[in-house]
Order: C-alpha cells, then sequence, then structure tokens
C-alpha cells in the first residue's frame, strides 16, 4: 500500500504543476488584454440587446380595385373584334380596403462581431441595419367601398388572390417608403447607442463600434 501511494504522488504532482500554469496563463492573458476579455465576456449581453433594439413603423395600407370587363371576355369576334379590350360599361367591379401594415426595423444581432486590428485596436462591428420583418395585420381590414355586378357572378367574378396581390404590392411600398426616410439608419443609430451605453455600464472604454 505505501508502494502505491508512494508512485501515485509524482502523477498527482504533475496534475497540480498544469493546472497552476493553466491558471497562470490564463491570469496572464487577462493582464494582457483585459478590454478584450470583458467585452467577449458580454459578448452575449450586448447581442441580447441588440435584438431588443427595434424601431417600428406602422402606416394604413390602401388597396383598390377598378376592373371593368373587357368585349374579349365575352368571345365576341365579328363587328365587335375591332373594340378588343375597350371596357364594357356598368360590369366593373369596384372594390377599396384599408388595413395596418406594420414594418420592424433593426440589426441582425448574430452578425455583430469583435475584431481585433493588426495594432491591437478593438472594434465591435455591427451589421447593416435590415427590415426584420414585415406583416399586414389581417384583422385591421376595413373595406370602406364593395361593388360587384350581377354579371360577374359568372364571368371573372371577384378574384381573392388578386385582392393578396395588391396587399403584398402595397406591403413592399410600405416597406420602400421606410427605406427612403431613412429609417434603416435611424435603427442602426439607435442600436449603437444602446450598444455604447451598455459599454459604459460595463467600463469597456477601448472598444469602438463601427457599422459593417
Amino acid at each position: 500500500m505505501i508502494r502505491l501511494a508512494t508512485k501515485a504522488i509524482p502523477g498527482l504532482l504533475v496534475l497540480i504543476i498544469a493546472i497552476l500554469l493553466i491558471l497562470s496563463l490564463n491570469q496572464l492573458y487577462k493582464q494582457k488584454d483585459p478590454e478584450k476579455s470583458k467585452i467577449v465576456m458580454y459578448l452575449n449581453e450586448i447581442r441580447e440587446v441588440a435584438k431588443l433594439v427595434t424601431l417600428e413603423h406602422n402606416a394604413s395600407i390602401t388597396i383598390a380595385i377598378d376592373d371593368p370587363l373587357r368585349w374579349h371576355d365575352f368571345g365576341l369576334v365579328g363587328t365587335l373584334t375591332s373594340l378588343g379590350s375597350e371596357p364594357v360599361p356598368r360590369t366593373s367591379i369596384k372594390y377599396i380596403a384599408v388595413g395596418q401594415g406594420t414594418v420592424l426595423i433593426g440589426i441582425d444581432a448574430d452578425k455583430i462581431e469583435l475584431i481585433e486590428q493588426p495594432q491591437g485596436e478593438l472594434i465591435l462591428q455591427l451589421p447593416q441595419p435590415e427590415v426584420l420583418y414585415q406583416f399586414i395585420n389581417v384583422d385591421s381590414w376595413e373595406v370602406l367601398y364593395q361593388q360587384e355586378p350581377y354579371v360577374r357572378k359568372f364571368i371573372k367574378p371577384l378574384n381573392r388572390e388578386e385582392i393578396r396581390k395588391l396587399e403584398a404590392e402595397a406591403l413592399t411600398a410600405l416597406v420602400q417608403e421606410v427605406q427612403e426616410n431613412g429609417l434603416l439608419e435611424e435603427a442602426a443609430e439607435k442600436a449603437k447607442l444602446e450598444i455604447e451605453k451598455l459599454l459604459e455600464e460595463k467600463e469597456i472604454a477601448t472598444v469602438k463600434i463601427a457599422q459593417a
């Protein structure tokens, strides 16, 4: 038993020395670059803050349909063929509806990166702002006016797919409005300010924030 214990001592001693060496190197690394260690430690928290910092843009969306029948819809030929695509009186479907569209703008927090420059400068790189999601509240639609002549129940009735297409086009126009009004840049600046505030709270002062 005494011999076994004696043989185990060198192995245990090596393990203790290895642990002490790892702890020493870790401490040396922290002393060498404490700011980098701190920001790496808080990087996930920074990303969580960025996820919460968004800009929401809400606006009314209007869609309108004014679609008369054309003579060719009746399959007429002969003397009426020349009328071609001329509208047929009193056959127009009219439809006007208003809904509420929402566009959420922000940055993709998962793309935030910590970059160390060759000279040792630390840069927290934020991705470009983007539209995170867009939608129309289906419960918000209000039909302001709808007219469907009797003949249209049999020939080219009101097409719900056409309505959905107009809704999608209206939402695309809303996103374009967001981009043209500088709301993407506003969302990016908002995210940057909140991250700067967090870095200040964590006493991380030497990290530069930059947009990709």
